[in-house]
């Protein structure tokens, strides 16, 4: 067995992390070789084997995988291969189709990394606040002359504790809608665009726990959808997840965020970016909507 001992680093195109089981075929032997596969770009793959394999590289393959409910078959040359395990793949011609599909692939693992990154982004600016409100409290109470015993974070100045306005009930964010806390002002200006009444099976899985719940769907839009499950819904806001339904035979599977939470079973989902061809699906499915309404 011939194991590889350096391998060329071809990072020109952007490498996405994925987790899902996948088949290597070695394609002058016919075998086919269970394996995980936990890297891909558009140039190629890096896939890791349950054991010791006996390949040696340079060899034709074929990886077979499914990710992000895109089934993909591409045929390439394994590279290189560290100890008898993992191994690096670079994707050979395409049909047009096949690169189609890959491109929309890595839209979506582009789409998911962003929205990870923003989530991220706001939990630290969130702590990052924190320690500041918690300053400007004790500020006002010491320029009132106050003990340093009644300063906390549980009493704030007695001009702060005004009391909560009931919201209105378009504050509460619906499918589609921008970034939640936007001025009064702009509650209504977020529902430009229009929402089709549906009322269809869906399903929404969660990314980062590999579980789902089945629920229908009232309404969608280019931006989003609403969606009343038939258990509570188990998670928070800003959760990533992925809602797949089938509306007149036409189905789909769409990465989003949950936006927000009406009550215990209905939820506000917000589409990330979409490849193109998903978008330009989504954009049929509204006009064929809005022609029977």
């Amino acid at each position: 067995m011939e194991e590889s001992q350096a391998h060329p680093e071809r990072r020109s195109q952007p490498r996405y992390e994925v987790d899902e089981d996948a088949t290597l075929v070695l394609v002058n032997a016919g075998e086919a070789i269970p394996v995980r596969i936990f890297e891909i770009s558009r140039d190629g793959c890096r896939i890791r084997t349950a054991r010791h394999s006996p390949i040696a590289a340079p060899a034709n393959v074929e990886v077979l995988f499914k990710v992000n409910g895109i089934a993909s078959r591409l045929a390439g040359v394994m590279q290189w291969i560290e100890q008898e395990q993992v191994a690096g793949i670079q994707f050979g011609t395409m049909a047009p189709r096949r690169r189609a599909a890959l491109e929309d692939l890595l839209a979506e693992l582009e789409a998911e990394e962003l929205a990870r990154g923003a989530v991220q982004t706001r939990a630290i600016q969130q702590a990052a606040e924190m320690p500041e409100r918690a300053e400007g409290s004790a500020g006002t109470a010491n320029e009132r002359g106050e003990p340093e015993s009644t300063m906390g974070l549980c009493e704030s100045p007695a001009a702060e504790k005004k009391p909560v306005e009931p919201a209105e009930p378009e504050s509460i964010a619906s499918a589609g809608e921008a970034a939640p806390r936007a001025a009064p002002g702009s509650r209504r200006e977020r529902r430009r665009e229009v929402r089709h009444a549906v009322d269809t099976r869906a399903t929404v899985f969660f990314i980062d726990v590999r579980a789902h719940v089945a629920g229908r769907i009232l309404d969608v839009s280019m931006s989003g959808c609403r969606i009343r499950t038939g258990e509570r819904f188990p998670v928070g806001i800003y959760r990533r997840v992925e809602t797949e339904f089938k509306v007149d035979g036409l189905p789909f599977r769409l990465a989003g965020v949950v936006q927000a939470l009406h009550d215990r079973f209905t939820v506000g989902i917000r589409f990330l970016d979409m490849s193109r061809r998903k978008r330009d699906q989504l954009v049929q499915l509204m006009e064929e909507i809005g022609n029977l309404n």
